[in-house]
């Protein structure tokens, strides 16, 4: 039943982790699985866990943050 179930609270964020990491098992191993606007025209994304395959939303701006940081990564190897 936990993949049908919305949570309060985004576990990796109360373990010291990122808004875009899994708020289910904190695992960073995500990718966006659609993006959609609501019906005020705010842009969201709809990721989803490689690991625990949970889907949940976030927000444009922390998707971009979540870009960000990968390409910083990507450029220091």
């Amino acid at each position: 039943m936990s993949p049908f179930i919305d949570h309060n609270n985004n576990f990796a964020v109360l373990t010291g982790g990122k808004r875009w990491e899994c708020p289910e098992c904190a695992s960073s191993d995500v990718k966006m699985f659609r993006t959609y606007t609501t019906p005020m025209g705010v842009i969201r994304r709809e990721m989803k866990c490689n690991n625990c395959k949970k889907q949940y939303k976030i927000s444009n701006k922390t998707y971009a943050e979540m870009l960000t940081k990968e390409h910083r990564k990507n450029v220091e190897l």
